[in-house]
This record gives structure tokens, C-alpha cells and sequence, in this order.
């Protein structure tokens, strides 16, 4: 493991002078982060959209990963573009869809609703007795 301990500080000595060109160009960098989520987005699309494809045959709610999976795809293109206020605009609209998307699809989902009932069961249960087998006062 030591022969790897000179990557990691020549990693952590990059990663420095990333953060102070961050810090001094700030400009620069927000719109060079955007064009880097813009690949992730469309990476991202992409490999939704196969999945949910894919596992149409055993999964009810395919179609919402396809959905989402098209709304990253254009997401990553609309970031790909070169106007900037649009680009500037991507990281709030992405960081609302992901919130979305991700929540519809946790919450519709078998095992999500699974969960959510037995939490909303452990919660229903009875009062617990006071002193003499009465439940307690108010």
C-alpha cells in the first residue's frame, strides 16, 4: 500500500490548485463544472434508459424510469450548448428534477411503499399502559 502514497499526494496536491483556481476564477470554473454535469447527465440518461428497457418485462413502473431517464438526456444536451445563462440555469433545474424523480420513484416502488407501511404500523401502535393498566392521562 505504500507504493500508492505518492499518487495520493501528487491527488491531493491537484486537487489544491484545483480549488484555488476555483477560488480565483470562480466564473470559469462554475461553467466548466456545468459542462462536466452536462456529460454526466447525458451518461446518466443513457444508462437509465437502458435499464428501464431492460427491466420492463419484471418492472411495473419502467415507463417512469424511461421518462426519467429521456429528461436527462435532454437535460445533459441543454447543457452541453454553449449559451451561458442557460447553463447557469441547469444546476437549480437538475438539482429540482433529481429531487422529483428520485422521490416519485422511491416512493412508488414496491419495496419503498413496503417500507413506508411497515414505518406507518410500528407508529399506530398502542398506547402503552400507565401505572395500574390505565393508559396515561393527557
Amino acid at each position: 500500500m505504500d507504493t500508492w502514497k505518492w499518487l495520493h499526494w501528487l491527488m491531493g496536491f491537484l486537487f489544491i490548485l484545483g480549488a484555488l483556481y476555483g477560488f480565483f476564477r470562480p466564473y470559469d470554473t462554475f461553467f466548466a463544472l456545468a459542462s462536466v454535469l452536462g456529460f454526466l447527465l447525458v451518461f446518466m440518461g443513457t444508462l437509465e434508459i437502458i435499464r428501464a428497457t431492460m427491466s420492463r418485462d419484471f418492472n411495473p413502473l419502467w415507463g417512469l424510469g424511461l421518462v426519467t431517464g429521456i429528461l436527462l438526456l435532454l437535460l445533459g444536451i441543454w447543457a452541453s450548448q454553449r449559451y451561458y445563462p442557460a447553463r447557469a440555469a441547469l444546476i437549480p433545474i437538475y438539482v429540482g428534477f433529481m429531487a422529483l424523480f428520485r422521490g416519485s420513484v422511491r416512493s412508488c416502488s414496491p419495496s419503498g411503499f413496503a417500507k413506508r407501511s411497515r414505518r406507518w404500523a410500528a407508529n399506530r401502535s398502542p398506547r402503552r399502559s400507565g401505572p395500574g393498566g390505565r393508559p396515561p392521562g393527557p
